[in-house]
């Protein structure tokens, strides 16, 4: 927190500790401000939980008549995504794309950069991105299969890397699966 001096007179102050534990200064201590002077005040913020944090910094003028409140607010975002549980891309022709989409959401309170792994067989487009808090990203899937086979697998999404917040799940499971089938004309 920085205090200035905007007066053309020289000011003493002296602040009031915050009244819940979670904020705290120093030991209050008389500070002598020339006019056009600053200091820094170091304001230690210590959560116990994952909530909204509010209180007040009192700064008065010693010798002088009143002084004032500085609100001090302190949050601990949440990084919270989600994604489907799985997909089902159903029967599939061999030797031709069978493509799928669905939302990836971003329902926490920070920017959440997402990266895929993807198992062999299946392809993720994007792969990689950031999607903006409160928004969604269309995730496309796709598979070729080479054969008649029922291909189950899971793609991996990793969430929030890089990012300073609470991430209460940063990797998410998609169970991807898929039937391959041969294409085949019936005459009636």
């Amino acid at each position: 927190l920085i205090v200035r001096n905007v007066s053309t007179t020289v000011k003493k102050i002296k602040y009031k500790l915050p009244t819940t534990r979670f904020f705290s200064l120093a030991y209050p201590e008389v500070i002598t401000l020339s006019p056009g002077v600053s200091t820094e005040l170091d304001v230690i913020f210590r959560p116990v939980e994952a909530n909204p944090y509010d209180d007040t910094i009192f700064i008065r003028v010693v010798n002088g008549t009143g002084g004032f409140h500085v609100s001090v607010r302190a949050t601990i975002d949440k990084l919270i995504v989600k994604a489907p549980y799985g997909l089902d891309l159903g029967f599939c022709p061999t030797y031709q794309t069978t493509e799928e989409a669905f939302e990836l959401t971003n329902s926490g309170e920070v920017d959440a950069p997402y990266r895929w792994e993807i198992p062999t067989g299946f392809a993720i487009e994007p792969s990689e991105g950031v999607i903006p808090a409160g928004e969604k990203a269309l995730i496309s899937v796709s598979v070729v299969p080479q054969e008649a086979v029922v291909m189950v697998s899971k793609a991996v999404c990793h969430i929030g890397e890089g990012v300073h917040a609470i991430i209460p799940e940063p990797v998410i499971n998609t169970r991807l699966s898929a039937i391959g089938k041969y294409a085949y004309i019936s005459v009636s």
